[in-house]
């Protein structure tokens, strides 16, 4: 597959650079900076960059926040993963299982 100037191979070269190096980072010392999910965006934001320059990538964040869409759907969009881990939760303490150590939410930073 190649697309125009061979972006699609620079895209995943970027996207797994950025994610493991990110990754390694906090594996090898411990820092965590909570970015490496964040490489395919990355990725998007380089390459339109490289292509398109400032407005190409002003286009780009426009078209991902875009709230051309009915305002019914803000509804599940904040509600349903809480929902699932909630009920999860609630399940797992039901069935006689302890409540578990969520760090991420006592110590976000940690």
């Amino acid at each position: 597959m190649k697309t125009r100037n061979g972006s699609l191979m620079l895209f995943f070269l970027i996207t797994f650079a950025w994610s493991w190096l990110l990754w390694l980072l906090e594996v090898l010392w411990g820092i965590r900076l909570y970015l490496a999910p964040f490489g395919p965006t990355a990725a998007a934001f380089i390459l339109t960059f490289k292509d398109e320059g400032f407005d190409g990538v002003k286009k780009l964040f426009k078209r991902g926040v875009s709230m051309n869409f009915r305002k019914v759907w803000l509804i599940p969009i904040f509600l349903l993963m809480p929902s699932i881990v909630g009920f999860s939760l609630l399940f797992a303490v039901l069935m006689g299982e302890p409540m578990p150590q969520i760090t991420v939410l006592s110590e976000p930073l940690r």
